[in-house]
């Protein structure tokens, strides 16, 4: 359907029942998804103002905020998350209170992980930033996906790491005699330190550590298979996205190729036959380091990622790891992106200086953005090799 034809559907739900919140956020998702953002303003705002606990509006005008940089309001707004039915299994209720700004010196804070893993390594970034805030007078208790314990625990050696599992009950924190202070969800750190916000000098750290001297193993193994080369991690799907939009037919990598350089396979899931036939229809190979799964073995692929000279992805948890691992890295994204890297041409802030956004085209085309990188890369290892 065009969206001549989607738009008469949505303003016929509104104009029908312009008080029914599904149709007027419908019609501002929509609208944004046109880049027509002062009208989605204007029918967010309207939704919320015929009903102030239409949690689902205010929380799609909450991540539309945060693409577009309102980062103050955003984050507010961003708390109405919990009462959405798809963050509902984050939630935890402790007899504990929730930290809502106080003085933590000489205080014990509960972290607590929500959402993917990918996203947990973002909100961590900001956890050293807390620590220093109080000149390291304050401990730091932190659940985590237990994947990406053994890491946390080297990036992270001020910290208490427990794995996620073991916060499902207040019982646990009891048993292993833990008594915080106070208690916060990671995803609401940003609101609490101002991230990104003019009033707040807060931004993410750069902070997580791979094993290098297994990480160097690596590298000299790939060197020994391939000389001379220069090694460029890919990653090009994600489970649940929509193929157009975040996804990238693996056929465009065809664009890196270049005497100088490597693909390494850097995508979890099996990959294999789609591998086979990209070499089968364009004799490039892309190289997969069969001991490590790429989706279980998180530390493996920690290190794996600082094995290679650079990294090309789309917006999932690789480039989560790699932009907080501190390895140069191109993300190419939708032009109407998630909240993380906000609009084009100016994405306002990143999460990492290590990593440049490409937008993809209004069509969902990433040619564009991959032959920009192509020829980055390609000058890169040239100058690198010779």
């Amino acid at each position: 359907m065009g969206s001549e034809y989607m738009e008469k559907i949505y303003l016929f739900c509104v104009k029908y029942n312009p008080k029914h919140p599904f149709a007027v956020t419908n019609y501002a998702n929509f609208l944004q998804g046109q880049e027509r953002f002062s009208e989605a303003v204007y029918y967010y705002e309207l939704a919320i103002k015929n009903d102030s606990k239409d949690y689902i509006s205010r929380f799609n005008y909450a991540l539309f905020l945060l693409l577009s940089g309102k980062y103050e309001l955003g984050w507010q707004q961003y708390e109405s998350r919990w009462h959405t039915r798809d963050f509902i299994d984050y939630k935890r209720d402790f007899d504990i209170p929730t930290w809502q700004g106080e003085d933590l010196q000489g205080k014990k804070i509960l972290i607590y992980a929500e959402q993917g893993v990918g996203d947990q390594v973002l909100f961590f970034s900001l956890i050293p930033r807390l620590y220093e805030l109080y000149h390291q007078n304050l401990d730091i208790i932190l659940s985590c996906d237990p994947r990406i314990e053994k890491n946390l625990k080297l990036s992270l050696p001020f910290v208490e790491i427990l794995p996620l599992a073991e916060l499902r009950e207040q019982q646990i924190l009891q048993e292993k005699n833990i008594h915080p202070d106070y208690v916060l969800a990671a995803g609401s750190l940003p609101l609490r330190l101002g991230l990104f916000c003019r009033h707040s000098h807060f931004r993410p750290a750069v902070y997580l550590k791979a094993n290098m001297s297994l990480s160097d193993e690596i590298r000299k193994l790939l060197h020994a298979k391939f000389p001379q080369q220069y090694f460029v991690g890919i990653s090009w799907y994600s489970k649940g996205r929509t193929k157009g939009k975040y996804n990238i037919d693996l056929d465009d990598f065809r664009l890196l190729a270049d005497r100088r350089i490597t693909l390494i396979n850097l995508q979890y899931g099996d990959v294999t036959a789609d591998i086979k036939a990209f070499f089968q229809k364009y004799k490039i190979p892309i190289y997969t380091i069969d001991d490590i799964d790429n989706f279980v073995n998180l530390p493996h692929l920690f290190d794996l990622i600082m094995a290679m000279d650079e990294v090309v992805s789309i917006s999932n948890s690789t480039i989560n790891f790699a932009s907080m691992l501190g390895k140069k890295s191109h993300l190419i994204a939708p032009r109407i992106s998630t909240w993380r890297w906000g609009l084009p041409p100016d994405h306002i802030y990143s999460w990492s200086d290590f990593t440049e956004i490409y937008f993809k085209e209004k069509d969902h085309s990433s040619i564009k953005a991959l032959q920009k990188i192509a020829n980055k890369l390609k000058e890169s290892a040239k100058n690198k090799l010779g």
